[in-house]
């Protein structure tokens, strides 16, 4: 049954199924699956901020989930007692906003299926056994945000940042939030990146950020200890980077890197990076850059993509499916000159 087909218990039965997902494979640290979680309520809190309660209500209770889940795994009793008071503090504030997510969620979705049922009973009458354009339109928007059957294709892959599966249906693409990028944080990562270029070897950074109101804003590029080759870039120390982004109260918004001696493209083992990032953040952008001619181009997966690379569990470079578009060019987002981006390089 498509989800337009369900009533408002159906439907929210159905986002809490998918609030369950969890795989105990991704939990390599438990200090990184607990900064990947903060933020993941973090990220649940601007949602419920924009008014897309769906999002913010399955992030809730994913964290919720995942907090108890982590309980039980073995090695648990190796979290520091403030780590864990920590997260506690943490859950007691998420429970009240879920149970009225709760309250409120099913009155959305009656509202909105009534309205619709009663455009397509007067459609119905003004011309009997058709249905026209507007019709299939109405039934796109009785969906709510983006469909949790879609989400539910997705499974968890091998970083932290996998808890927060969220790909990006057909019709979410054109509700993302617009990406505002200053103009410098090209040219200071470039700079940044100068040593590995002149050696041929890639160099990789993180976008950091903050949302104002309709938009994403870069605020920060962080550049973490790294290792890279000619056509490849790994972060190391992880728990250094969380640490900054939890602790400046910031959203992870993607990545950049360069290639020093290639096209702009997306590799096999780039569109895995990004996955991870994309899950986290639907709007997160992968920037590459060939820093010799200071070209740059903006990407993020598309839903076949996401499909296909979160079920991949190839390594390196290998080959995907060419019959789909796994990935394609953003034009929602922006480059301003009047905006001020802060570059933290780790490596010092």
């Amino acid at each position: 049954m498509s989800v337009s087909g369900l009533d408002a218990e159906g439907r929210i039965a159905l986002v809490e199924h998918c609030a369950r997902i969890f795989n105990e494979e991704n939990c390599t640290s438990f200090n990184i699956f607990f900064r990947a979680i903060r933020i993941m309520v973090r990220m649940a809190d601007v949602y419920l901020n924009e008014g897309r309660l769906q999002r913010a209500y399955t992030l809730y209770l994913r964290f919720m989930n995942c907090f108890e889940e982590l309980r039980i795994l073995p090695g648990f009793e190796s979290v520091s007692l403030q780590e864990l008071h920590r997260n506690i503090k943490i859950m007691n504030s998420v429970v009240p906003k879920a149970k009225d997510l709760r309250t409120h969620l099913p009155e959305q979705y009656t509202h909105k299926y009534k309205h619709c049922e009663e455009q397509k009973k007067k459609r119905k009458v003004k011309q009997p056994g058709k249905e026209d354009d507007r019709s299939k339109k109405c039934k796109l928007k009785i969906t709510p945000e983006d469909s949790p059957e879609e989400r539910d294709k997705i499974t968890p892959g091998t970083s932290g940042l996998s808890l927060l599966a969220v790909s990006p249906s057909n019709n979410f693409r054109n509700r993302l939030l617009k990406v505002v990028i200053p103009s410098a944080l090209t040219t200071s990562f470039v700079d940044h990146a100068q040593w590995n270029t002149k050696r041929n070897i890639e160099t990789c950074g993180i976008l950091a950020g903050r949302n104002n109101e309709t938009r994403l804003i870069i605020t920060h590029l962080v550049i973490p200890m790294q290792r890279g080759t000619a056509d490849t870039c790994e972060a190391i120390n992880e728990e250094e980077i969380f640490d900054f982004i939890t602790g400046n109260n910031l959203l992870h918004l993607g990545w950049i890197h360069t290639h020093p001696k290639q096209d702009l493209f997306m590799s096999s083992v780039d569109l895995h990076t990004h996955c991870s990032f994309q899950r986290e953040m639907p709007e997160a952008l992968a920037i590459a850059c060939i820093p010799k001619n200071h070209r740059f181009a903006f990407y993020r997966l598309t839903p076949d993509g996401m499909n296909v690379i979160s079920k991949c569990h190839g390594t390196g470079f290998h080959e995907h499916p060419t019959f789909l578009p796994l990935f394609e060019e953003v034009h929602r987002c922006r480059v301003y000159d009047n905006f001020i981006v802060q570059t933290v390089d780790l490596r010092c």
